[in-house]
């Protein structure tokens, strides 16, 4: 699906959508027009008569794939850029360049049929003449290496039919796409394939719109937005190796480190890696972030056991004010991970910042391997959870963990590790599990197990203030919650019940309110551990 060019095409009529994407950098359109899709005519018929327009071969590009356009391309930008902005227009053909700088109010044009090819040459990118030891770094944020470089550039665009060929078989080499300290930028509708590095990387931009972009066997990030504002990502296809979009903070939000106000709708996303995640940069602040009606397909590989979402607060940010609805995954090893840590990557020593205000609704998954994972820190919990109308279906079962993590105790916490979901070894439940969380709803949460499964759905430790309604169908045990305050519980099980269903322990559970029904023997399957208080748990 995703390898097909047809398919795209008819998911998207892209041609007809594509004739008004153009932004003609000679005419008087201002942002917010053209953020808003109000652009001019950008067929060549319709720009006949436009000296805003530049065709490359005007310059000299030869569009043969072997000869160097690089210096030509370069000079239709340029000449563009003096002349007060317009469109470099690449028709059929296949131009073969180094590193383009592009320029403010100047658009690039890449029509159906033509391919932007990168050189195979390190020589054809060179570093920055003032470079650090980061910037010879081709993933660094300082970096100069790549195709498409604009660097304090704004109201610009990249678009047409065509393709960008990144020319590798491998990860290592320049970014397709990288801008810096940039804003007014559009990406529509071109494909990328065999991108090296992050195929489109954006650092410290503001109002950027990415549509329809079709993202094909990349072998590092597909979308990368660090320390980014204002940014709508939609109607894209992703498969990459590496995470598909990635929100990053890579600075201190003193520094401009602060991603927000992001919006992506409309995405399918393939990948053996994560598909969507904040993280692990955590450095900035992340907040008012927006991701709705998207597919994610798992790839080969499945490595660490990789959520679908990752939300991670790892060096010392703030992440809040999330929200994520309608999501269908297929074949992801772990629907999601939300996780707080204190790795403090800058050696800030603010220790760790807040996770909160994050709501996941209306998500189906299919083909879990591995439970999913909330998880605070000892003394700073994830706060302000709201999960609704989830259904998880797990198809393949793993081996028990040991007795001390069937109590629910004895996961490590490993606040510096590098946070994914492996980091705690096996984990006591085979659908959530909860650790240092405060106020968290969970309505309408159904968890299925095709193969038998001796743990239990949800495993919980050191939660205050959790509302639970839970349908489970399963065989096994329901939940195993230890040192659980201030919570009501509303659990309805079917299938053959044997053994406890419902397990309380820890001496500062209080405050818990319960409700069954189904198969659930109130009598001999809610068991309580003797270090309970009198009256912690009351069965209603």
């Amino acid at each position: 699906m995703f390898r097909n060019r047809e398919s795209s095409r008819m998911i998207w009529n892209r041609r007809e959508w594509l004739r008004g994407a153009g932004l003609s950098a000679a005419s008087a359109i201002g942002q917010d027009r053209f953020l808003n899709g109000e652009t001019i005519a950008a067929r060549p018929e319709a720009q006949a008569e436009n000296v805003g327009l530049f065709h490359a071969r005007s310059f000299g590009a030869r569009a043969d794939g072997i000869s160097s356009d690089t210096a030509a391309l370069q000079a239709a930008i340029d000449a563009a850029h003096e002349k007060g902005g317009g469109t470099v227009y690449l028709a059929a053909g296949r131009y073969l360049s180094g590193t383009l700088r592009l320029r403010s109010s100047v658009s690039l044009w890449i029509d159906n049929g033509a391919t932007l090819v990168m050189s195979a040459s390190r020589e054809d990118f060179p570093a920055a003449d003032d470079a650090s030891s980061a910037a010879d770094r081709p993933e660094s944020n300082e970096t100069s290496r790549a195709l498409l470089l604009g660097d304090g550039v704004h109201n610009i665009a990249v678009y047409g039919e065509g393709e960008i060929e990144g020319n590798r078989s491998r990860r290592g080499g320049p970014k397709p796409v990288f801008l810096r300290d940039s804003s007014g930028i559009a990406l529509r509708g071109i494909t990328f394939r065999n991108a090296p590095n992050y195929t489109v990387s954006l650092f410290r931009c503001r109002r950027a719109v990415i549509e329809g972009v079709t993202i094909l066997n990349g072998y590092a990030d597909g979308i990368d937005l660090d320390c980014c504002r204002e940014v709508r990502v939609s109607g894209c296809m992703v498969e990459s190796v590496d995470d598909a979009i990635c929100l990053k903070a890579s600075r201190p939000s003193s520094a401009q480190g602060v991603t927000e106000q992001i919006a992506i709708s409309d995405c399918m996303l393939r990948t053996a890696s994560i598909h969507f995640k904040c993280g692990t940069e955590s450095c900035g602040d992340f907040r008012a972030i927006a991701v709705s009606n998207c597919t994610f397909e798992g790839g080969m590989g499945l490595r660490h056991g990789n959520p679908g979402i990752a939300l991670y607060t790892v060096d010392g940010g703030n992440l809040e004010d999330i929200a994520i609805s309608n999501i269908v995954m297929r074949d992801v090893a772990t629907p999601f991970a939300i996780m707080l840590g204190n790795r403090d990557a800058w050696q800030l020593g603010r220790g760790p910042g807040l996770l909160r205000g994050v709501r996941i609704s209306n998500v189906i998954a299919s083909g879990t391997r591995f439970p999913s994972i909330i998880a605070g820190l000892p003394g700073r919990p994830v706060t302000g959870i709201h999960f609704s109308d989830m259904t998880v279906r797990m198809t393949q079962t793993r081996m028990a963990p040991s007795a001390a993590q069937e109590e629910s105790t004895g996961i490590p916490e490993n606040p510096a590790h590098y946070p994914e979901p492996n980091m705690f070894g096996p984990l006591p439940a085979f659908g959530l599990y909860l650790r240092h969380l405060a106020e968290a709803e969970f309505r309408h949460i159904r968890f299925f197990a095709e193969d038998a499964v001796s743990l239990p759905a949800i495993a919980g430790d050191d939660l205050d203030g959790l509302y639970l309604e839970l349908l489970s169908t399963h065989e096994g045990s329901v939940a195993r919650l230890h040192a659980l305050r201030n919570s009501f519980l509303e659990i309805i099980a079917f299938g053959r019940r044997k053994g406890p269903m419902l397990h309380f322990s820890g001496d500062s559970t209080a405050g818990v309110f319960c409700r069954t029904g189904g198969s659930i023997d109130t009598k001999s399957q809610i068991t309580l551990d003797a270090d309970l208080p009198p009256g912690a748990v009351e069965i209603l």
